[in-house]
């Protein structure tokens, strides 16, 4: 074997063991490449939704109807009347603080006032329920042990919203019917006016005046007190010195 042969054959042995490790992690790599790309193929090709969660999804997000629920939040002055057959009317005043709960999709209202020397307490919540395509309205309040529940639409064009719902009453066989009507006068300012209707006919049984209290902006320090002080304060160190 001659010398140059002989370094060949030392080369190969040498070379071909270092070499096949870099081949075997270049194929490595190689692999995940290919899954990374198979992973972003498979988050790209989602399977459409199936139509019973899509429908569920899209009933999920407010309205507009939501937008003017939330007009109603704050704190308001209520001018309350309330017409009891064969008496006069009771008139009453009463604070109502709305809020908004659950992600903007209802209002909460908390009302107190005294009815005829004793404290009222109720508790109201309204939404928009978006398969039914009517506002939703529920009621309770510590003269009764039911929950109050009506149905309301709202017109197009005025904003008026009329509820409309049916309930027991003490000392009545059959369900009384009623129908109360929120009228929108400005973003400060709502009716809302309750009827119901008896064997003889529709009667009204409360007028609520809602007023928006609005807190009053505070007074601003001004800036001619601060040198009044010092004015003083030079008097009295004159005085002390003329001493």
């Amino acid at each position: 074997m001659t010398r140059k042969s002989f370094c060949l054959l030392l080369l190969v042995c040498f070379s071909v063991p270092n070499f096949l490790p870099i081949q075997l992690t270049g194929q490595e790599e190689a692999k995940k490449e290919e899954k990374k790309v198979k992973k972003k193929k498979k988050k790209k090709e989602k399977k459409p939704l199936d139509p019973m969660m899509a429908a569920m999804i899209e009933m999920n997000k407010l309205g507009p109807e939501h937008k003017e629920l939330k007009k109603a939040v704050g704190t308001w002055d209520v001018d309350c009347t309330f017409h009891i057959p064969g008496q006069p009317p009771v008139k009453t005043k009463a604070i109502a603080k709305v809020r908004s709960v659950m992600g903007g999709r209802y209002i909460q209202e908390n009302f107190n006032c005294k009815f005829m020397g004793m404290p009222y307490q109720g508790m109201g919540s309204v939404g928009y329920d978006k398969l039914k395509k009517k506002y939703v309205a529920t009621w309770q309040d510590n003269f009764s042990t039911g929950i109050f529940i009506q149905h309301g639409t709202a017109d197009a064009k005025t904003k008026v919203i009329t509820y409309l719902g049916q309930k027991l009453q003490p000392g009545l066989k059959d369900p009384v019917k009623t129908r109360m009507v929120l009228t929108p006068i400005d973003d400060n300012k709502h009716t809302f006016v309750a009827y119901n209707t008896y064997p003889q006919g529709e009667v009204k049984v409360m007028e609520l005046i809602y007023n928006r209290r609005i807190k009053a902006p505070k007074e601003k320090k001004s800036k001619d007190k601060a040198p009044k002080k010092k004015e003083s304060k030079k008097k009295e160190s004159k005085k002390k010195a003329e001493k």
